[in-house]
């Protein structure tokens, strides 16, 4: 989301929470189980330390039963559309972000100066054509 990654490992069956080794940091996140590395190394941006956490969780009645690590980190700074982390871990693979597009900006009905900047934005150029500035400088052209 804008606030919250969150990141789900699979283990094992087997695993127990004395398994696992996980550390989250304001920009350094490190995940082992089993003293295997996982994922080490400098998030994308910071985090709130307080505010994230992780679990181990068990899901499923069928025996023996599915577990999987849930990390979930609490971004300082609100992120949207292109500007989303494309990874947790700096190093590790990256998604293509460009496929979200600009944010999607909210206007409140009471905020009649976004409101008369959005009108304005508008009107037709020169040319009679409008553009409503719905690029961002990290669009390319085909």
């Amino acid at each position: 989301t804008n606030w919250e990654i969150w990141c789900y490992v699979p283990v094992g069956p087997e695993t127990l929470i004395s398994d696992v080794r996980c550390r989250i940091g304001r920009r350094r996140l490190s995940l082992y189980i089993f003293d295997e590395k996982i994922m080490d190394g400098r998030l994308t941006d910071n985090v709130d330390m307080d505010e994230s956490s992780w679990t181990l969780d068990k899901h499923g009645t069928d025996y023996p039963q599915r577990k999987e690590i849930m990390i979930t980190l609490k971004k300082e700074l609100e992120t949207q559309g292109r500007h989303h982390w494309p990874t947790i871990v700096q190093g590790e693979p990256a998604m293509n972000m460009k496929g979200f597009g600009p944010p999607v900006v909210l206007i409140p009905p009471w905020d009649e100066d976004k409101i008369r900047n959005v009108r304005k934005s508008c009107e037709p150029g020169s040319d009679g054509l409008v553009e409503l500035g719905m690029r961002d400088s990290d669009k390319t052209e085909p």
